[in-house]
């Protein structure tokens, strides 16, 4: 009952309510990609998680995309695919003396 009003309430606003079993976040929109023979994108299903779950379901947090089964994302803590943790590095520019490959982290 807890998550149909809050889903009610959200859905007034224009927002989703997660997914995920129980939980009663606010959703961001994930969605697996298809390109079409004009390399122009088609958004065929839609699913709405919020940050907190998007990576156990293999979306990226950063920009919704489906990306379960790549190894840069499946290893990756920080729930981001490669393209999205690339951006966030060059954004904060911060370096990990620890790191003994010189390599930017978040």
């Amino acid at each position: 009952m807890k998550k149909t009003l809050k889903s009610l309430w959200l859905r007034l606003h224009g927002k989703h309510v997660c997914e995920h079993g129980d939980c009663l976040n606010q959703a961001m929109q994930c969605h697996l990609t298809a390109y079409s023979d004009d390399y122009s994108e088609s958004w065929d299903d839609y699913y709405w998680y919020c940050t907190e779950h998007c990576k156990d379901k293999g979306f990226c947090w950063g920009c919704g995309e489906f990306w379960a089964g790549n190894e840069q994302f499946d290893f990756n803590r920080a729930g981001l695919c490669s393209n999205c943790k690339d951006e966030f590095d060059s954004e904060e520019d911060e370096y990990d003396p620890e790191c003994d490959y010189g390599e930017i982290y978040p």
